[in-house]
């Protein structure tokens, strides 16, 4: 017979599982309480595609072919941090007539199946500004950033910083 003051961990509390829903834009799939549906009021619709597009007539064609096949979510990465609030217990959301931001895809390459073969020369459109290029040159030395502790002096850093690590998690509410 079991003790009744010992109750296994999967009897007390529910199971849950967490919903992903895919953003309509970027196509991560993402936690049920970090998206937003997209609106479905035809001007605001229209206003969301025009910016998020940003200026991409192509993809903003896409995009509204995709809204009209059914009820679409976005993420809340296209929103600023500003537009956002916390809900209760859980996640975030936008705060009302909040516009997304334009979605620049700078980072990765939209690609189309076609027949021509694939080039390096979408990746040099944009060019690395120059604010960007000179924090690169910076960091390419490591002197006066902490490369210099031998293995000791990190040995010890290490540990002080386990300490607290270990202190804080002794401390917080469980």
């Amino acid at each position: 017979m079991a003790d009744p003051e010992i109750v296994e961990p999967s009897e007390s509390l529910p199971k849950t599982s967490v919903r992903r829903r895919s953003c309509v834009v970027c196509r991560k799939p993402t936690p049920n309480h970090y998206v937003t549906s997209f609106t479905r009021a035809p001007e605001k619709q229209e206003q969301w595609t025009c910016r998020l597009a940003n200026g991409d007539e192509e993809f903003a064609t896409e995009l509204r072919e995709k809204l009209a096949a059914g009820r679409k979510y976005l993420c809340l990465d296209h929103f600023d941090r500003k537009d956002l609030v916390h809900r209760k217990m859980d996640g975030m959301e936008v705060i009302r007539n909040r516009l997304p931001i334009p979605y620049r895809n700078t980072y990765f390459v939209r690609h189309s199946l076609g027949d021509s073969p694939s080039t390096s020369e979408d990746s040099d459109m944009f060019p690395i500004p120059e604010k960007r290029r000179k924090l690169s040159q910076e960091t390419s030395t490591l002197a006066g950033k902490g490369a210099e502790l031998d293995p000791e002096s990190m040995t010890l850093l290490m540990d002080t910083v386990n300490l607290y690590v270990k202190r804080a998690m002794e401390e917080a509410d469980v």
